[in-house]
């Protein structure tokens, strides 16, 4: 490793200035193309918000080096730009090279900002069979909720408070599940549980009272308004 190099790495990871990194390592480039100067390059560019930056050196680190770790990034990069549709093609590149579940949950999601939910819960299944989470069970869930698959929507809901009971959006989703079936006994107790982790949920407070309403307590339902 070259001086030059040492001194952008030290800018980089030790003294966190990634705008001198960035004009010492393109003094190193003007030495010696190599992946690892444009991969770092990248990296640089990405931390300070230069997205479309950073996916020009991501691209030349690929030309001489194909990468996942450089796919999945200029992936991110558009993320950032909410190029979603690019992003989920960088994804995939990534993905051809080192599957992982990461990857297929981030495909998943990508999926899901594109309204293509029945693609995502593909992708989010494939996720789940390497590795079972709450989040990858909640994203499915919320894909069968905006299909108005409403009872395998509560399966997965059920399936991510299992893994995690202290989330309180996924709480909050499976009550509104229960409120499309008009079962507003069990949409109760899930708002109640709500309200238990976070007692200033107005929307659970709202929904909890319009529920006291219908089953005819309205002195209940007032105390909540």
């Amino acid at each position: 490793m070259s001086a030059l190099t040492r001194l952008a790495r030290l800018y980089e990871t030790e003294l966190s200035d990634n705008q001198k990194a960035i004009e010492t390592y393109s003094k190193v480039l003007a030495v010696s193309e190599t992946y690892e100067t444009y991969e770092h390059l990248g990296n640089c560019y990405y931390r300070c918000g230069k997205f479309r930056e950073a996916i020009e050196h991501y691209k030349l680190a690929i030309t001489l080096n194909c990468s996942a770790f450089a796919w999945k990034r200029i992936a991110e990069c558009y993320e950032n730009l909410k190029h979603y549709d690019r992003a989920l093609n960088y994804f995939e590149l990534a993905l051809s090279l080192e599957p992982s579940e990461e990857l297929h949950r981030r495909i998943g999601t990508c999926q899901i900002y594109l309204e293509n939910f029945k693609a995502a819960i593909r992708s989010l299944r494939q996720a789940v069979e390497l590795q079972d989470s709450a989040e990858c069970q909640s994203l499915i869930a919320n894909c069968y909720y905006l299909l108005e698959e409403y009872e395998m929507a509560i399966e997965h809901y059920q399936k991510s408070i299992d893994l995690d009971d202290s989330n309180v959006n996924t709480l909050y989703n499976m009550a509104i599940c229960f409120d499309q079936k008009e079962q507003f006994l069990v949409s109760r107790g899930l708002y109640e549980a709500v309200l238990q982790l976070d007692p200033t949920h107005t929307s659970s407070l709202y929904n909890l009272a319009n529920i006291m309403l219908v089953l005819g307590k309205n002195s209940e339902s007032a105390a909540l308004f």
